[in-house]
């Protein structure tokens, strides 16, 4: 998420708007690091979680499952097309299974993000090989937070691009039959409602202390789940709107053949551009591992035709499943 303060000052410097451009944070500070080792905390509350952090043997019997699910599963990393039409299906799709029954009480869950509906989607196809005879299965959602924009002034002082990693962690656990085998907007509620409770002040805090804590003891974070849990990591970066944000049209050299109706690659059969000039048309971060995990969705981000492009990372025999459902979609 930081490189987006990169590229956006990289155009606005192409733009020849220097006034603009915002300073790069001093690299020596951690606004992690402060809140951890503050000795006078500004929240006591602990995570929400707490309680289900693995420690012990809980920690050892997680631990000896997740390498025995790595050594009998092929792991695989590809990329998923969702079509905005798709995304308008499963939209409406989720916005009639939290509709109230007529002889139920009007609730108000404000309107369903795109963020919202692709996770609990793809958190399902990603989970698609339980079966539907472990109903209990534990399955616990490790989505990424960014803190920009969430912790005080004093710990991140606002005007000023910093490019470092930033993030915290929300969870939400449930079981298979809750995430599964609920109606797809009841899914997607659940999700929704799970991290919407870990974005108050004390929780955002809570969660970033617990993270720089674990990281500088053991380089890993904690998991918030049960020794037989099956973990799902989502990070969403669709978030940093690269496709908003980056414009290089400045750098353009326009040709005298531009004028001309001549239709390019880029456009549609009557000549108009879907991608406005100087934006992307589409870009991909790939997190770089040695080792796969079990179970990974990167949100990379919608294009201007509102499609978006996720990357997984799941066993193969979870892919062949996902080939199914897709094409159902």
């Amino acid at each position: 998420m930081g490189r987006r303060d990169l590229v956006e000052n990289w155009c606005r410097v192409l733009a020849g708007r220097l006034d603009l451009v915002t300073p790069l944070a001093d690299p020596s500070l951690d606004p992690m690091a402060k809140i951890a080792k503050a000795e006078t905390q500004r929240y006591d509350e602990p995570f929400l979680w707490e309680h289900k952090r693995l420690t012990g043997w809980g920690k050892v019997r997680f631990t000896l499952g997740l390498l025995w699910y790595l050594l009998t599963n092929r792991i695989r990393q590809r990329n998923i097309f969702i079509p905005a039409s798709s995304l308008k299906r499963l939209r409406e799709q989720a916005e009639i299974d939290v509709a109230p029954a007529a002889d139920e009480p009007a609730t108000t869950i404000g309107r369903l993000s795109d963020g919202d509906i692709l996770t609990a989607y793809l958190v399902r196809l990603a989970c698609s090989h339980v079966p539907s005879t472990s109903p209990t299965k534990p399955i616990s959602i490790s989505t990424a937070l960014d803190v920009r924009g969430r912790l005080h002034k004093d710990d991140l002082p606002p005007g000023e691009a910093h490019v470092s990693n930033l993030v915290a962690y929300n969870w939400t656990n449930t079981t298979a039959l809750g995430l599964l085998h609920a109606p797809f907007g009841k899914a997607v509620a659940l999700i929704r409602n799970s991290v919407r409770s870990q974005l108050t002040d004390a929780q955002v805090y809570a969660s970033t202390r617990l993270t720089y804590n674990a990281v500088e003891e053991s380089g890993s974070t904690n998991q918030f789940t049960e020794p037989n849990g099956f973990v799902v990591s989502v990070s969403n970066v669709s978030k940093a709107r690269f496709h908003e944000v980056i414009d290089f049209n400045p750098a353009i050299v326009k040709s005298e053949e531009e004028s001309g109706g001549e239709v390019r690659e880029e456009e549609g059969e009557k000549g108009e551009r879907k991608t406005p000039r100087g934006k992307i048309v589409w870009q991909c971060n790939t997190p770089r591992m040695s080792l796969l995990p079990p179970c990974l969705i990167y949100i990379q981000g919608k294009d201007h035709g509102g499609n978006y492009l996720a990357q997984m990372v799941v066993a193969e025999r979870t892919w062949r499943v996902i080939e199914d459902e897709v094409k159902r979609l």
